[in-house]
């Protein structure tokens, strides 16, 4: 009889710590989730990047595809996340569990959101893109063009400084039938663009040296407005 008082609390106990340890386990699985989610979601950011500030030709056509695949890969993951996280939300309504319901209902919210937001990136920039591919280039007249150059100043540069995250570049040319195109190139410094040659050479002497009064045979990818080749007319 002496014994039975005695290992009672000890079984007692074990569920206790048994709860325990799956709430620091779900604890630690969801933080990896989420750094998981942050990190492709960064990786896919810094595709977009890459494959906007590739300047021309194919290869910027390429990257937006590539991002978009991505983008799609990603979307359907976190569907998938949507709907394990629906079912949490079921279990915790059936057992009335109010603080799991309401952990995984901001879950699905967040995970919806975030589907959204990169779908709606995905397919924006990629559908262009896979126009271009299939349809390839044409070739365009541009009448007349303009030369613009602004900072990319980071705000807490002060003015009296050059800007720290370089010069934008904007080429806005004007074809044949009135509609406008625009190219933008990044430079570290503001001199860089009069001395680059290829396809930057070319935008530069026709819109900025001869100002803007040159005309230009123009091939490129429409629906991305990826150059291929520019001649001045």
């Amino acid at each position: 009889m002496s014994h039975n008082p005695a290992s009672s609390p000890r079984r007692a106990s074990s569920p206790a710590q048994g709860s325990t340890g799956a709430s620091v386990l779900k604890k630690i699985a969801t933080t990896i989730g989420v750094i998981f989610m942050a990190l492709v979601i960064a990786a896919i950011a810094i595709f977009w990047f890459i494959g906007d500030h590739t300047d021309f030709g194919r290869d910027r056509v390429v990257w937006k595809v590539q991002a978009c695949g991505v983008g799609l890969v990603l979307v359907a993951g976190l569907l998938i996340a949507c709907a394990f996280a629906y079912l949490g939300v079921w279990r915790a309504k059936r057992d009335v569990d109010i603080e799991r319901y309401n952990q995984r209902s901001f879950a699905i919210v967040v995970l919806c959101v975030t589907a959204l937001f990169v779908g709606f990136q995905s397919i924006s920039r990629g559908l262009p893109a896979f126009r271009d591919l299939k349809e390839g280039t044409t070739t365009v007249t541009v009448t007349s063009c303009s030369f613009q150059q602004m900072p990319r100043s980071n705000p807490k540069t002060r003015a009296d400084r050059a800007p720290d995250n370089g010069w934008d570049n904007y080429f806005t040319m004007t074809l044949a039938d009135g509609t406008k195109r625009l190219t933008v190139i990044e430079t570290d410094h503001a001199d860089d663009i009069a001395s680059r040659g290829g396809l930057t050479g070319v935008l530069y002497e026709a819109c900025a040296r001869r100002s803007g009064s040159a005309s230009m045979t123009v091939e490129v990818y429409p629906h991305t407005w990826s150059i291929v080749k520019a001649s001045i007319d």
